[in-house]
């Protein structure tokens, strides 16, 4: 009879171990754990000849939230290493419309923000 109440703990015990090893990952970042890259030019806009360079910074969101900045004096190549998913990507230059782009896993998706001077 203990024997049979041993069997039946080890049972449940080992039912819900199994339990958890069966769920199936949901987000993005579980099924595809790699980072890709997200790279490109983050252009100044200049003033007049001769004046000096000023920073631009790069912002890059995913949904509404900041995920990434990189700020540098004058036009700079930026990179970042992001999970795979949707972002918009910005620079606090004026005229810029911010480009959408999709990271995808171990690979290199490029955005280059040219400023709008005018």
């Amino acid at each position: 009879m203990i024997e049979m109440k041993w069997v039946a703990a080890a049972g449940v015990v080992c039912a819900i171990a199994l339990a958890g090893c069966s769920s199936s990952p949901t987000s993005p970042e579980a099924v595809n754990p790699h980072p890709g890259v997200l790279s490109g030019l983050a252009d100044e806009c200049t003033g007049a000849p001769g004046m000096p360079h000023h920073s631009v910074e790069v912002i890059v969101y995913r949904d509404s939230r900041v995920v990434g900045k990189q700020t540098k004096i004058g036009s700079f190549n930026f990179k970042f290493s992001l999970p795979p998913g949707r972002y918009k990507v910005t620079t606090d230059q004026s005229g810029m419309i911010p480009k959408n782009v999709a990271v995808q896993s171990g690979d290199i998706s490029h955005a280059p923000i040219y400023a709008d001077c005018s």
